[in-house]
């Protein structure tokens, strides 16, 4: 009798113990033979693509999915530094694996206990990179199908859909960006008086982040934040300046919530706080983003600007308020933006 491959090994390992068999893919450790240098999600497509649905070996992949996302469910939180960074990353590759193969048992229980799931991934939403709660709600789409078989209600409240719109032929999972000609002709009136238009922007804003929440694109909503932010800037009543600085600074925090490191958000998070009259907080965001982002020359024209306009100052003697770095150790978390709160 021939000696089993490695690759065959492996696969009695996961027949016998799943979440043994899946750990050691994750930790490195895992022989596969000719599939070793393939991402652990292209490996396993691999392995079970040519198995039935009801087989063994899928039943164990499904069994050893639910049994390890469960473990990290109960003990990644309580991780801190190293040890913390090493097992979100093996958690993240988990998730690709089960959004790529979408075991039945697993994506089942997804759906089943939302509010326990999507409150877990919320923790792990860090920038467009890692977003473990848009993987989370990609998985909930690619399986509607799998959770209809088990009678579950498709997802549509959880992020803000209301049930009316499937009478238009859309759902959460089957949400598009916002039409061209719709974002555009809003963004025509924007000179408009503020208390006009402002709940049309808020609206094309709600559907943009619904895109993004469900696809992972964010794209499209970031710039079409910092697109309505600048102009409500630039356009409109005098008398209007502060209040349109407070609603461009809200957009910002949107744009920087979904894309922490845009510089377009950047730029408008200064703008939108010196026209809303909070000129100390628009200046060291001004200076952060010199920091941060020191290739760019017309940051130090720009923040200039801003002073020149909003306080008087000249720029290039002012100094900042707080030595260079300052802002984003005190007032700036993760990547987020807080000074507007």
């Amino acid at each position: 009798m021939a000696a089993l491959s490695a690759l065959d090994k492996w696969k009695a390992q996961l027949r016998a113990d799943g979440k043994a068999a899946l750990r050691a893919l994750l930790n490195g450790t895992a022989s596969l033979g000719r599939l070793s240098a393939a991402a652990p999600e292209d490996a396993m497509d691999a392995i079970l693509g040519a198995e039935a649905g009801d087989s063994g070996l899928v039943h164990a992949f499904d069994g050893g999915c639910a049994a390890l996302i469960e473990e990290f469910r109960s003990t990644l939180l309580q991780q801190e530094g190293r040890a913390f960074r090493i097992e979100l990353a093996k958690l993240t590759t988990l998730v690709m694996i089960i959004r790529r193969l979408l075991p039945e048992q697993t994506v089942v229980g997804f759906h089943r206990h939302y509010i326990l799931w999507s409150g877990f991934f919320e923790n792990f939403v860090v920038d467009r990179g890692l977003d473990l709660r848009r993987e989370y709600f990609r998985t909930l789409a690619l399986s509607q199908g799998v959770a209809a078989e088990h009678n579950l209600e498709p997802r549509r409240q959880d992020v803000g859909i209301h049930p009316d719109e499937r009478s238009l032929g859309h759902t959460v999972f089957s949400a598009e960006p916002v039409p061209k000609d719709e974002w555009q002709r809003v963004l025509a009136f924007v000179a408009r008086p503020l208390l006009s238009m402002r709940s049309q922007v808020e609206t094309i804003m709600q559907k943009q982040q619904r895109y993004a929440d469900v696809s992972g694109g964010v794209f499209c909503l970031v710039r079409r934040a910092c697109n309505f932010g600048m102009r409500l800037l630039e356009e409109g009543p005098t008398e209007e300046k502060m209040e349109r600085g407070r609603f461009a600074r809200s957009l910002a925090k949107l744009a920087f919530k979904y894309d922490p490191v845009n510089v377009r958000a950047w730029s408008l998070m200064r703008d939108a706080l010196a026209a809303a009259g909070r000129i100390t907080d628009a200046e060291l965001v001004g200076w952060e983003a010199i920091r941060r982002f020191p290739e760019d020359l017309q940051w130090r024209t720009q923040l200039a600007r801003v002073l020149a306009v909003h306080s008087g100052w000249p720029g290039r003697n002012r100094k900042p308020a707080q030595p260079e770095g300052c802002y984003s150790r005190r007032r700036w978390s993760g990547g987020r933006a807080q000074a507007s709160q």
